[in-house]
Protein backbone atom coordinates (compact mmCIF):
# COMPACT_ATOMS: atom_id res chain seq x y z
CA UNK A 1 0.00 0.00 0.00
CA UNK A 2 1.38 3.24 -0.78
CA UNK A 3 2.40 5.26 1.90
CA UNK A 4 -0.57 7.88 1.65
CA UNK A 5 -3.09 5.40 0.09
CA UNK A 6 -5.50 6.06 3.60
CA UNK A 7 -5.62 10.12 2.44
CA UNK A 8 -7.02 9.01 -0.51
CA UNK A 9 -9.70 6.47 0.50
CA UNK A 10 -10.84 8.87 2.96
CA UNK A 11 -11.38 11.12 -0.04
CA UNK A 12 -13.19 8.44 -2.09
CA UNK A 13 -16.03 8.07 -0.65
CA UNK A 14 -16.81 11.87 -1.41
CA UNK A 15 -15.66 11.40 -5.16
CA UNK A 16 -17.46 8.36 -5.45
CA UNK A 17 -20.95 9.19 -3.96
CA UNK A 18 -20.76 13.12 -5.13
CA UNK A 19 -18.32 12.91 -8.01
CA UNK A 20 -16.41 14.98 -5.71
CA UNK A 21 -13.34 14.51 -3.49
CA UNK A 22 -9.56 14.69 -2.94
CA UNK A 23 -6.81 12.51 -3.85
CA UNK A 24 -4.22 11.75 -1.34
CA UNK A 25 -1.12 11.09 -2.74
CA UNK A 26 2.99 10.65 -1.97
CA UNK A 27 5.25 12.86 -1.10
CA UNK A 28 8.19 12.19 -3.09
CA UNK A 29 11.41 14.68 -3.25
CA UNK A 30 11.28 18.38 -5.04
CA UNK A 31 12.56 17.34 -8.74
CA UNK A 32 16.03 19.14 -8.46
CA UNK A 33 17.57 21.46 -6.19
CA UNK A 34 16.34 24.42 -8.03
CA UNK A 35 12.87 25.67 -8.66
CA UNK A 36 12.28 26.87 -11.97
CA UNK A 37 11.73 30.66 -12.68
CA UNK A 38 8.23 31.51 -12.21
CA UNK A 39 6.13 32.77 -15.10
CA UNK A 40 5.70 35.99 -16.00
CA UNK A 41 2.31 35.88 -17.78
CA UNK A 42 -0.36 33.04 -17.30
CA UNK A 43 -0.28 32.16 -21.28
CA UNK A 44 2.98 30.92 -20.67
CA UNK A 45 3.39 28.41 -17.96
CA UNK A 46 6.24 26.14 -17.37
CA UNK A 47 4.98 22.44 -17.72
CA UNK A 48 5.55 19.83 -14.78
CA UNK A 49 7.28 17.34 -15.73
CA UNK A 50 5.32 14.09 -15.90
CA UNK A 51 1.42 13.87 -16.31
CA UNK A 52 -1.22 13.69 -13.48
CA UNK A 53 -2.51 10.30 -12.75
CA UNK A 54 -3.06 8.80 -9.29
CA UNK A 55 -1.67 5.12 -10.30
CA UNK A 56 0.89 4.37 -12.84
CA UNK A 57 0.01 2.16 -16.18
CA UNK A 58 0.16 -1.26 -15.46
CA UNK A 59 2.95 -3.28 -16.54
CA UNK A 60 3.24 -6.45 -17.92
CA UNK A 61 5.84 -9.61 -15.89
CA UNK A 62 8.46 -8.45 -18.44
CA UNK A 63 8.84 -4.94 -17.64
CA UNK A 64 7.14 -3.67 -20.86
CA UNK A 65 4.47 -1.16 -20.01
CA UNK A 66 0.67 -2.05 -21.85
CA UNK A 67 -2.07 0.10 -22.45
CA UNK A 68 -3.94 0.89 -19.71
CA UNK A 69 -7.77 2.15 -19.85
CA UNK A 70 -8.12 5.39 -17.97
CA UNK A 71 -11.01 6.47 -15.88
CA UNK A 72 -11.07 10.63 -16.45
CA UNK A 73 -12.97 12.36 -13.80
CA UNK A 74 -13.87 16.35 -13.17
CA UNK A 75 -13.72 16.46 -9.16
CA UNK A 76 -14.25 19.29 -6.40
CA UNK A 77 -11.82 20.10 -3.16
CA UNK A 78 -15.32 20.47 -1.27
CA UNK A 79 -18.26 18.44 -1.48
CA UNK A 80 -20.91 19.96 -2.83
CA UNK A 81 -23.36 20.23 -0.76
CA UNK A 82 -20.99 21.78 2.01
CA UNK A 83 -19.70 24.40 -0.63
CA UNK A 84 -23.34 25.36 -0.93
CA UNK A 85 -23.55 25.96 2.60
CA UNK A 86 -20.56 27.75 2.95
CA UNK A 87 -21.70 29.92 -0.10
CA UNK A 88 -25.26 30.72 2.22
CA UNK A 89 -23.47 31.31 5.41
CA UNK A 90 -20.89 33.74 3.65
CA UNK A 91 -22.92 35.74 1.38
CA UNK A 92 -25.00 36.39 4.94
CA UNK A 93 -22.18 38.44 6.01
CA UNK A 94 -21.79 36.17 9.00
CA UNK A 95 -18.71 37.39 11.56
CA UNK A 96 -17.27 34.36 10.91
CA UNK A 97 -15.33 35.08 7.81
CA UNK A 98 -12.21 37.62 7.53
CA UNK A 99 -10.21 39.43 5.01
CA UNK A 100 -7.01 37.76 3.27
CA UNK A 101 -4.42 40.01 4.66
CA UNK A 102 -1.22 41.25 3.00
CA UNK A 103 1.71 40.63 4.95
CA UNK A 104 2.56 36.76 5.10
CA UNK A 105 1.66 35.63 1.54
CA UNK A 106 1.43 33.14 -0.24
CA UNK A 107 -0.89 30.80 1.54
CA UNK A 108 -1.40 26.97 0.84
CA UNK A 109 -4.18 24.71 2.84
CA UNK A 110 -2.47 22.07 5.11
CA UNK A 111 -4.19 19.56 2.79
CA UNK A 112 -1.33 19.71 0.84
CA UNK A 113 -1.83 16.18 -1.07
CA UNK A 114 -5.51 17.21 -1.83
CA UNK A 115 -4.60 20.17 -3.93
CA UNK A 116 -2.38 18.39 -6.02
CA UNK A 117 -2.51 15.77 -9.19
CA UNK A 118 -4.30 17.01 -11.88
CA UNK A 119 -5.24 19.73 -14.29
CA UNK A 120 -7.05 22.68 -12.66
CA UNK A 121 -10.19 24.09 -14.40
CA UNK A 122 -11.43 26.71 -11.41
CA UNK A 123 -11.09 27.88 -8.29
CA UNK A 124 -13.59 29.35 -6.29
CA UNK A 125 -12.93 32.54 -4.25
CA UNK A 126 -15.17 34.25 -1.56
CA UNK A 127 -14.34 37.63 -2.05
CA UNK A 128 -14.09 40.02 0.83
CA UNK A 129 -13.13 43.29 -0.65
CA UNK A 130 -11.40 44.25 -4.37
CA UNK A 131 -9.12 46.99 -4.90
CA UNK A 132 -8.16 48.69 -7.99
CA UNK A 133 -8.73 47.36 -11.93
CA UNK A 134 -6.54 47.19 -14.21
CA UNK A 135 -6.60 49.15 -17.27
CA UNK A 136 -8.57 46.33 -18.98
CA UNK A 137 -11.15 46.11 -16.25
CA UNK A 138 -9.53 43.01 -14.54
CA UNK A 139 -8.62 42.32 -10.88
CA UNK A 140 -5.24 40.32 -10.07
CA UNK A 141 -5.27 37.52 -7.92
CA UNK A 142 -2.07 34.82 -7.72
CA UNK A 143 -1.67 31.34 -8.22
CA UNK A 144 1.88 29.67 -7.44
CA UNK A 145 2.85 25.48 -7.60
CA UNK A 146 4.66 24.56 -5.24
CA UNK A 147 6.27 21.21 -4.14
CA UNK A 148 4.29 19.34 -1.63
CA UNK A 149 6.79 18.16 0.76
CA UNK A 150 7.91 20.15 3.56
CA UNK A 151 10.87 21.21 1.70
CA UNK A 152 9.29 22.18 -1.24
CA UNK A 153 7.12 24.16 0.71
CA UNK A 154 10.05 26.27 1.63
CA UNK A 155 11.49 26.41 -1.64
CA UNK A 156 10.37 29.05 -4.33
CA UNK A 157 7.71 28.39 -6.27
CA UNK A 158 8.06 26.29 -9.25
CA UNK A 159 5.45 28.10 -11.55
CA UNK A 160 3.14 31.44 -11.04
CA UNK A 161 0.38 32.28 -12.65
CA UNK A 162 -1.97 35.59 -12.38
CA UNK A 163 -5.17 35.42 -12.86
CA UNK A 164 -7.21 38.26 -14.34
CA UNK A 165 -11.00 38.38 -12.95
CA UNK A 166 -12.87 40.54 -15.17
CA UNK A 167 -14.65 43.22 -13.06
CA UNK A 168 -17.81 42.76 -15.59
CA UNK A 169 -17.76 39.22 -16.02
CA UNK A 170 -18.09 38.32 -12.05
CA UNK A 171 -19.68 41.39 -11.27
CA UNK A 172 -17.23 43.22 -9.11
CA UNK A 173 -16.29 46.82 -8.37
CA UNK A 174 -13.42 48.70 -7.80
CA UNK A 175 -12.30 49.36 -4.36
CA UNK A 176 -15.47 47.93 -2.26
CA UNK A 177 -14.36 47.17 0.81
CA UNK A 178 -17.60 44.70 1.41
CA UNK A 179 -18.53 42.35 -1.18
CA UNK A 180 -19.07 39.34 0.66
CA UNK A 181 -19.23 37.57 -2.88
CA UNK A 182 -18.50 33.62 -3.85
CA UNK A 183 -17.38 33.89 -7.56
CA UNK A 184 -15.74 30.46 -9.45
CA UNK A 185 -13.36 31.35 -12.11
CA UNK A 186 -12.54 29.57 -14.53
CA UNK A 187 -8.78 28.41 -15.36
CA UNK A 188 -9.24 26.81 -18.09
CA UNK A 189 -6.54 29.04 -20.57
CA UNK A 190 -3.69 28.94 -17.85
CA UNK A 191 -2.87 25.29 -18.58
CA UNK A 192 -2.30 24.85 -15.27
CA UNK A 193 -1.46 21.30 -14.13
CA UNK A 194 0.07 19.92 -11.16
CA UNK A 195 1.83 16.48 -10.74
CA UNK A 196 1.38 14.36 -7.28
CA UNK A 197 4.24 16.20 -5.90
CA UNK A 198 3.06 19.38 -6.64
CA UNK A 199 0.30 21.89 -4.26
CA UNK A 200 -0.69 25.14 -4.60
CA UNK A 201 -0.51 28.30 -2.83
CA UNK A 202 -2.72 31.41 -3.39
CA UNK A 203 -2.20 35.28 -3.07
CA UNK A 204 0.21 38.04 -3.30
CA UNK A 205 1.05 41.44 -1.56
CA UNK A 206 0.21 42.93 -5.31
CA UNK A 207 -3.58 41.22 -5.32
CA UNK A 208 -6.56 42.76 -6.28
CA UNK A 209 -8.77 40.35 -5.23
CA UNK A 210 -9.20 39.38 -1.50
CA UNK A 211 -10.76 36.42 -0.51
CA UNK A 212 -12.09 35.23 3.34
CA UNK A 213 -10.66 33.08 5.50
CA UNK A 214 -12.15 31.39 8.81
CA UNK A 215 -10.48 32.72 11.88
CA UNK A 216 -9.72 30.88 15.07
CA UNK A 217 -10.00 33.10 17.59
CA UNK A 218 -13.75 33.44 18.64
CA UNK A 219 -16.84 30.93 19.36
CA UNK A 220 -18.10 32.67 15.89
CA UNK A 221 -15.93 30.02 13.74
CA UNK A 222 -17.84 27.59 14.96
CA UNK A 223 -21.15 27.19 12.73
CA UNK A 224 -18.74 27.32 9.28
CA UNK A 225 -16.15 24.99 10.89
CA UNK A 226 -18.51 22.32 12.26
CA UNK A 227 -19.83 22.32 8.59
CA UNK A 228 -16.33 21.55 7.55
CA UNK A 229 -15.22 19.35 10.10
CA UNK A 230 -17.90 16.75 10.16
CA UNK A 231 -18.05 16.32 6.16
CA UNK A 232 -14.65 17.36 4.97
CA UNK A 233 -12.27 17.61 7.50
CA UNK A 234 -9.32 17.83 5.30
CA UNK A 235 -10.31 22.04 4.44
CA UNK A 236 -8.59 23.03 8.27
CA UNK A 237 -5.46 25.06 8.58
CA UNK A 238 -3.26 26.77 6.19
CA UNK A 239 0.34 27.95 6.14
CA UNK A 240 1.47 31.66 5.55
CA UNK A 241 5.00 32.47 3.70
CA UNK A 242 4.35 29.35 1.67
CA UNK A 243 7.61 28.64 -0.59
CA UNK A 244 9.64 30.91 1.53
CA UNK A 245 11.85 29.43 4.42
CA UNK A 246 9.78 31.00 7.49
CA UNK A 247 6.61 28.94 6.46
CA UNK A 248 4.44 28.37 9.20
CA UNK A 249 1.05 26.95 9.89
CA UNK A 250 -1.98 28.62 11.44
CA UNK A 251 -5.09 27.19 12.88
CA UNK A 252 -7.31 29.55 10.71
CA UNK A 253 -8.97 27.95 7.10
CA UNK A 254 -8.99 29.02 3.79
CA UNK A 255 -11.89 28.28 1.95
CA UNK A 256 -10.86 28.21 -1.70
CA UNK A 257 -12.42 25.62 -3.39
CA UNK A 258 -11.09 23.62 -6.43
CA UNK A 259 -12.06 22.32 -9.86
CA UNK A 260 -9.89 19.32 -11.02
CA UNK A 261 -9.65 17.05 -14.25
CA UNK A 262 -7.88 13.78 -12.74
CA UNK A 263 -6.79 10.50 -14.62
CA UNK A 264 -6.45 7.06 -13.09
CA UNK A 265 -5.57 3.76 -14.75
CA UNK A 266 -9.46 1.65 -15.01
CA UNK A 267 -7.11 -1.11 -12.56
CA UNK A 268 -6.40 1.81 -9.86
CA UNK A 269 -9.57 3.00 -9.72
CA UNK A 270 -11.50 -0.40 -9.55
CA UNK A 271 -9.07 -1.16 -6.44
CA UNK A 272 -9.47 2.16 -4.82
CA UNK A 273 -13.39 1.64 -5.02
CA UNK A 274 -12.79 -1.96 -3.92
CA UNK A 275 -10.52 -0.99 -1.16
CA UNK A 276 -13.11 1.77 0.56
CA UNK A 277 -15.92 -1.23 0.27
CA UNK A 278 -13.96 -3.22 2.25
CA UNK A 279 -13.20 -0.74 4.64
CA UNK A 280 -16.81 -0.46 5.52
CA UNK A 281 -16.67 -4.39 6.17
CA UNK A 282 -13.79 -3.63 8.51
CA UNK A 283 -15.94 -1.06 10.41
CA UNK A 284 -19.33 -3.36 10.45
CA UNK A 285 -17.16 -6.25 11.66
CA UNK A 286 -15.58 -4.30 14.50
CA UNK A 287 -19.42 -2.98 15.45
CA UNK A 288 -20.79 -6.82 15.58
CA UNK A 289 -17.42 -7.75 18.03
CA UNK A 290 -17.42 -5.02 20.08
CA UNK A 291 -20.52 -3.20 20.69
CA UNK A 292 -21.24 -2.21 24.35
CA UNK A 293 -17.43 -2.80 24.96
CA UNK A 294 -15.53 -0.01 27.15
CA UNK A 295 -12.47 1.25 25.81
CA UNK A 296 -9.68 3.13 28.24
CA UNK A 297 -7.00 5.56 27.43
CA UNK A 298 -3.56 6.24 28.59
CA UNK A 299 -2.04 8.78 26.90
CA UNK A 300 -0.48 12.26 26.11
CA UNK A 301 -1.60 15.23 24.29
CA UNK A 302 -3.20 13.87 20.98
CA UNK A 303 -5.57 11.67 23.07
CA UNK A 304 -6.07 14.63 25.29
CA UNK A 305 -9.66 16.94 25.75
CA UNK A 306 -10.83 19.53 27.73
CA UNK A 307 -13.96 18.13 30.17
CA UNK A 308 -13.40 14.59 28.95
CA UNK A 309 -9.79 13.58 29.61
CA UNK A 310 -9.61 15.43 33.31
CA UNK A 311 -13.05 14.65 34.14
CA UNK A 312 -13.09 13.57 37.77
CA UNK A 313 -16.52 12.58 37.69
CA UNK A 314 -15.72 9.12 36.17
CA UNK A 315 -12.06 8.84 37.76
CA UNK A 316 -11.37 10.97 40.93
CA UNK A 317 -7.57 11.06 40.35
CA UNK A 318 -7.74 12.57 36.79
CA UNK A 319 -8.63 15.91 37.46
CA UNK A 320 -5.29 17.32 37.36
CA UNK A 321 -4.91 16.51 33.50
CA UNK A 322 -3.53 19.21 31.59
CA UNK A 323 -4.93 19.14 28.04
CA UNK A 324 -4.52 20.37 24.77
CA UNK A 325 -7.66 19.99 22.50
CA UNK A 326 -10.87 21.44 23.68
CA UNK A 327 -8.39 24.18 25.15
CA UNK A 328 -9.38 26.99 22.47
CA UNK A 329 -7.91 24.75 19.71
CA UNK A 330 -10.41 24.94 17.00
CA UNK A 331 -8.81 22.84 14.50
CA UNK A 332 -10.63 19.75 17.11
CA UNK A 333 -13.31 21.75 18.81
CA UNK A 334 -15.11 18.31 19.48
CA UNK A 335 -14.00 15.50 20.73
CA UNK A 336 -16.55 13.58 18.17
CA UNK A 337 -13.66 14.86 16.10
CA UNK A 338 -10.64 13.32 17.79
CA UNK A 339 -9.52 9.53 16.58
CA UNK A 340 -10.78 7.95 19.95
CA UNK A 341 -13.85 9.75 19.40
CA UNK A 342 -14.08 8.35 15.47
CA UNK A 343 -12.82 5.02 17.31
CA UNK A 344 -15.68 4.84 19.40
CA UNK A 345 -18.28 6.13 16.63
CA UNK A 346 -17.13 3.07 14.42
CA UNK A 347 -17.01 0.28 16.96
CA UNK A 348 -20.07 1.14 18.99
CA UNK A 349 -17.94 1.11 22.03
CA UNK A 350 -18.55 3.63 24.93
CA UNK A 351 -15.21 5.37 26.53
CA UNK A 352 -14.67 4.38 30.57
CA UNK A 353 -11.97 6.51 31.39
CA UNK A 354 -9.43 8.85 29.03
CA UNK A 355 -6.77 8.93 31.61
CA UNK A 356 -4.37 11.59 29.13
CA UNK A 357 -1.87 14.40 29.79
CA UNK A 358 -1.11 16.70 27.57
CA UNK A 359 2.87 17.00 27.95
CA UNK A 360 2.74 13.56 29.22
CA UNK A 361 6.13 11.58 29.50
CA UNK A 362 6.70 7.74 30.30
CA UNK A 363 9.16 8.87 31.95
CA UNK A 364 7.61 12.46 33.51
CA UNK A 365 8.41 15.51 34.56
CA UNK A 366 9.56 17.03 37.60
CA UNK A 367 7.76 20.25 36.88
CA UNK A 368 4.44 18.68 36.42
CA UNK A 369 3.31 18.50 39.46
CA UNK A 370 5.93 16.44 40.92
CA UNK A 371 5.91 14.26 38.06
CA UNK A 372 2.42 12.76 38.74
CA UNK A 373 2.26 12.86 34.46
CA UNK A 374 4.49 9.70 34.50
CA UNK A 375 2.82 6.96 32.91
CA UNK A 376 3.23 4.26 35.93
CA UNK A 377 1.60 6.37 38.18
CA UNK A 378 -1.24 6.24 36.31
CA UNK A 379 -1.17 3.37 34.88
CA UNK A 380 -3.91 1.63 37.26
CA UNK A 381 -6.11 4.56 36.86
CA UNK A 382 -8.04 3.23 34.04
CA UNK A 383 -10.93 2.64 35.62
CA UNK A 384 -14.25 4.36 36.40
CA UNK A 385 -13.90 5.02 40.16
CA UNK A 386 -17.01 7.32 40.73
CA UNK A 387 -19.78 5.53 42.30
CA UNK A 388 -19.84 1.57 40.96
CA UNK A 389 -16.84 0.42 39.50
CA UNK A 390 -16.32 0.51 35.80
CA UNK A 391 -13.00 -1.42 34.10
CA UNK A 392 -12.05 -1.60 30.21
CA UNK A 393 -12.56 -3.67 28.24
CA UNK A 394 -10.21 -2.50 25.14
CA UNK A 395 -6.62 0.02 26.46
CA UNK A 396 -5.06 1.77 24.07
CA UNK A 397 -1.56 3.18 25.16
CA UNK A 398 -0.21 5.89 22.73
CA UNK A 399 2.64 7.41 25.11
CA UNK A 400 6.60 8.45 24.36
CA UNK A 401 6.26 11.23 21.90
CA UNK A 402 7.59 13.94 24.63
CA UNK A 403 10.02 11.47 26.22
CA UNK A 404 11.70 11.92 22.42
CA UNK A 405 11.30 15.41 22.00
CA UNK A 406 13.10 15.90 25.22
CA UNK A 407 15.90 13.88 25.19
CA UNK A 408 18.09 15.76 27.98
CA UNK A 409 14.90 15.11 30.42
CA UNK A 410 15.59 11.27 30.26
CA UNK A 411 17.29 8.31 30.05
CA UNK A 412 16.86 5.79 27.78
CA UNK A 413 18.78 2.47 29.34
CA UNK A 414 20.33 -0.48 27.77
CA UNK A 415 17.12 -2.63 26.16
CA UNK A 416 17.19 -1.38 22.62
CA UNK A 417 20.74 -3.10 22.80
CA UNK A 418 19.67 -5.73 24.89
CA UNK A 419 17.37 -6.58 21.78
CA UNK A 420 19.74 -6.39 19.10
CA UNK A 421 22.46 -8.77 20.59
CA UNK A 422 22.72 -11.65 18.65
CA UNK A 423 23.11 -14.16 21.21
CA UNK A 424 20.70 -16.73 20.40
CA UNK A 425 18.19 -15.99 22.19
CA UNK A 426 14.19 -14.55 21.66
CA UNK A 427 13.22 -10.99 22.17
CA UNK A 428 10.54 -13.14 24.40
CA UNK A 429 13.28 -14.25 26.59
CA UNK A 430 15.60 -11.53 26.68
CA UNK A 431 12.82 -9.44 27.76
CA UNK A 432 11.91 -11.87 30.73
CA UNK A 433 16.17 -11.37 32.18
CA UNK A 434 16.01 -7.70 31.79
CA UNK A 435 12.69 -6.91 33.55
CA UNK A 436 13.32 -9.64 36.32
CA UNK A 437 15.94 -7.14 37.62
CA UNK A 438 13.84 -4.19 36.89
CA UNK A 439 11.06 -5.78 39.21
CA UNK A 440 13.46 -6.09 42.28
CA UNK A 441 14.20 -2.71 41.90
CA UNK A 442 10.99 -1.56 41.95
CA UNK A 443 10.19 -3.55 44.47
CA UNK A 444 11.90 -1.44 47.09
CA UNK A 445 10.23 1.87 46.48
CA UNK A 446 6.87 1.52 47.85
CA UNK A 447 5.21 4.44 45.41
CA UNK A 448 6.56 5.69 42.12
CA UNK A 449 9.28 7.96 42.21
CA UNK A 450 11.55 8.09 38.95
CA UNK A 451 14.94 8.12 39.15
CA UNK A 452 14.62 5.43 41.98
CA UNK A 453 11.32 3.45 41.23
CA UNK A 454 12.91 2.91 37.29
CA UNK A 455 16.17 5.22 35.92
CA UNK A 456 15.26 4.71 32.71
CA UNK A 457 12.29 5.40 29.84
CA UNK A 458 12.45 1.58 29.08
CA UNK A 459 11.92 1.05 32.32
CA UNK A 460 8.77 3.29 32.89
CA UNK A 461 7.12 1.97 29.68
CA UNK A 462 7.75 -2.00 31.16
CA UNK A 463 6.91 -1.51 34.49
CA UNK A 464 3.92 0.89 32.96
CA UNK A 465 2.72 -2.13 30.65
CA UNK A 466 2.88 -4.52 33.54
CA UNK A 467 0.53 -2.79 36.24
CA UNK A 468 -2.43 -2.50 33.19
CA UNK A 469 -1.86 -6.08 32.69
CA UNK A 470 -2.36 -6.66 36.61
CA UNK A 471 -4.72 -4.39 37.11
CA UNK A 472 -6.93 -4.78 33.85
CA UNK A 473 -6.35 -8.82 33.44
CA UNK A 474 -9.16 -9.50 30.94
CA UNK A 475 -8.88 -6.05 28.93
CA UNK A 476 -7.41 -6.18 25.41
CA UNK A 477 -4.49 -4.19 25.24
CA UNK A 478 -2.90 -1.85 21.98
CA UNK A 479 0.45 0.09 22.22
CA UNK A 480 0.99 3.02 19.53
CA UNK A 481 4.59 3.56 18.32
CA UNK A 482 5.53 7.01 18.85
CA UNK A 483 4.32 9.69 17.04
CA UNK A 484 6.74 11.73 14.94
CA UNK A 485 5.53 15.01 13.81
CA UNK A 486 8.52 17.64 13.98
CA UNK A 487 10.93 14.86 14.66
CA UNK A 488 12.59 15.21 11.22
CA UNK A 489 16.13 15.49 12.16
CA UNK A 490 18.39 12.32 11.53
CA UNK A 491 19.17 12.21 15.41
CA UNK A 492 15.82 12.34 16.54
CA UNK A 493 14.76 9.59 13.57
CA UNK A 494 17.43 7.09 15.22
CA UNK A 495 16.14 7.93 18.98
CA UNK A 496 12.76 7.77 17.42
CA UNK A 497 13.36 4.03 15.90
CA UNK A 498 14.85 2.40 19.24
CA UNK A 499 11.78 3.86 21.05
CA UNK A 500 9.62 1.94 18.77
CA UNK A 501 11.58 -1.16 18.47
CA UNK A 502 11.50 -1.19 22.41
CA UNK A 503 7.50 -0.70 22.39
CA UNK A 504 6.78 -3.70 19.98
CA UNK A 505 9.16 -6.00 21.58
CA UNK A 506 7.57 -4.57 25.49
CA UNK A 507 4.19 -5.13 23.40
CA UNK A 508 4.71 -8.89 22.46
CA UNK A 509 6.25 -9.47 25.73
CA UNK A 510 2.83 -8.16 27.45
CA UNK A 511 0.52 -9.60 24.94
CA UNK A 512 -0.55 -6.34 23.38
CA UNK A 513 -0.81 -5.62 19.69
CA UNK A 514 0.84 -2.67 18.34
CA UNK A 515 -0.84 -0.17 16.27
CA UNK A 516 1.75 1.40 13.80
CA UNK A 517 0.22 5.36 13.69
CA UNK A 518 3.61 6.79 12.51
CA UNK A 519 3.32 4.61 9.02
CA UNK A 520 0.16 7.13 8.78
CA UNK A 521 1.68 10.36 10.29
CA UNK A 522 5.11 10.50 9.83
CA UNK A 523 8.10 13.00 9.92
CA UNK A 524 7.89 13.03 6.15
CA UNK A 525 4.10 13.31 5.70
CA UNK A 526 2.80 15.76 9.36
CA UNK A 527 2.93 18.75 7.57
CA UNK A 528 -0.26 17.82 5.22
CA UNK A 529 -1.86 16.80 8.77
CA UNK A 530 -0.53 18.78 11.74
CA UNK A 531 -2.32 22.22 13.11
CA UNK A 532 0.65 23.28 14.92
CA UNK A 533 3.55 25.96 13.97
CA UNK A 534 5.56 22.14 15.97
CA UNK A 535 3.82 20.08 13.41
CA UNK A 536 3.14 17.97 16.40
CA UNK A 537 -1.09 17.80 16.55
CA UNK A 538 -2.95 16.50 14.13
CA UNK A 539 -5.99 18.38 12.54
CA UNK A 540 -9.66 16.81 12.61
CA UNK A 541 -8.35 15.23 9.05
CA UNK A 542 -4.98 13.79 11.03
CA UNK A 543 -7.30 12.22 13.70
CA UNK A 544 -9.21 10.56 10.86
CA UNK A 545 -6.03 8.83 9.22
CA UNK A 546 -4.98 7.58 12.54
CA UNK A 547 -8.45 6.15 14.01
CA UNK A 548 -8.49 3.96 10.42
CA UNK A 549 -5.17 3.10 10.55
CA UNK A 550 -6.46 1.76 14.52
CA UNK A 551 -9.25 0.17 12.58
CA UNK A 552 -7.60 -2.01 10.37
CA UNK A 553 -4.97 -3.39 12.95
CA UNK A 554 -8.09 -4.22 15.22
CA UNK A 555 -9.68 -6.11 12.23
CA UNK A 556 -6.71 -7.85 11.05
CA UNK A 557 -6.69 -9.11 14.69
CA UNK A 558 -10.14 -9.81 14.77
CA UNK A 559 -10.06 -11.84 11.14
CA UNK A 560 -8.16 -15.01 12.71
CA UNK A 561 -11.08 -15.73 15.34
CA UNK A 562 -13.78 -14.06 12.87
Amino acid sequence: MKQYRLALLTCLLCAALLLTGCNGTTDSPDFGTEAPTPSASPETPSEPTTPPTTEGNNTLDNGTQQEAELVTRKETYLPEAVAARLKTIFEGKQATFQETVATQPPYALVDVYGVSDGKLLSITLPVVKTGAMDAEGNFIFSLYVLGNSLTGMKTTPRRAYFIRINAEQYGLTENNSAVYKWIKVDLSQYNIVLTAEETLAMFSATDTIFPAYIGSDSSNTHAALNILKQNFPQATGYFNNAGKDTLKSSQSTLLYDFEFERTYTKAAYDAMLAEEAAYKEMVKALKTAYMGKTLSILGDSLSTYGGISNDTSINSTIGNNEVYFGNGNYNVYDHTYTWWGRLLSDTGMSLCVNNSWSGGRIYGTESRHNWADNMLSRADQLHRNVGTRVDPDVIIVAYGTNDVLNPTAVTFGDLYAILKQNNGKTDHEKIEAWLAQVVAQAEQTTTVTPGVTYTTVEQAYALSLKKIKETYPNAELFCATVVQGRLRDSANKTVTDQYDTCIRALAAYFGATVLEVNQVISADNCHGYNCDVDMLHWTSYGHSLVERRIVQTMYEKLKPSA
